[in-house]
């Protein structure tokens, strides 16, 4: 005796593909930041890229609400300058658009000017030193300091009203008990 057995297995074509994702619905972006510090001082170049569709994307970057940037791009990169926003808090925004769907990102971080920064060695028991700065183009005093420790960086913030531009630094060294007396000058500064 011989038996012939046949399976035949299909896809029953009503069941709409209920039980596997449609191909032509995306999700929402995915947005990623570059890492950066809760304090920015100097330009810093941050990167975003969006990631989840494939389909075009139109990516807006804000600063405080204004618009920075516009883009069609996935992966991009931008410098921040402080010195083109005030000094304190900040949020970032950068909203993703695609295929109807938007995504929004929001990082917060303080913006403080970094006009200079010492890293120490200007004062000593002997040696008092001071710092000031003055802007290149008028000679404008913008910053004095009495350096009192010897090895701790010191750091020298700019005013919202400072206009970025070059400036000059001059270290005086004044003997404590002498007559000994020091002044160096670097101009062309950038802050």
């Amino acid at each position: 005796m011989f038996i012939t057995l046949f399976i035949n297995c299909s896809k029953d074509s009503s069941d709409n593909g209920s039980n596997e994702p449609n191909q032509s619905e995306e999700g929402s972006p995915e947005i990623s930041i570059s890492e950066f510090d809760d304090l920015i001082e100097k330009r810093t170049n941050l990167r975003i890229s969006i990631s989840g569709v494939q389909n075009q994307t139109n990516t807006k970057v804000l600063i405080n609400g204004n618009e920075l940037l516009s883009t069609n791009e996935k992966d991009f990169e931008f410098e921040l300058n402080p010195f083109d926003y005030p000094n304190g808090n900040t949020k970032l925004t950068v909203k993703a658009e695609a295929s109807g769907k938007e995504s929004v990102k929001n990082e917060e971080f303080e913006i403080k000017k970094l006009l200079f920064r010492s890293y120490g060695g200007l004062s000593s028991s002997s040696v008092d030193s001071y710092l000031a700065i003055n802007l290149q183009s008028t000679g404008e005093l913008v910053a004095f300091k009495k350096i009192v420790t010897y090895d701790d960086p010191i750091f020298f913030h700019a005013e919202d009203s400072f206009i970025e531009e070059d400036i000059i630094v001059t270290q005086y060294s004044l003997g404590t008990n002498s007559t000994f007396h020091i002044a160096r000058m670097y101009g062309n500064v950038q802050p």
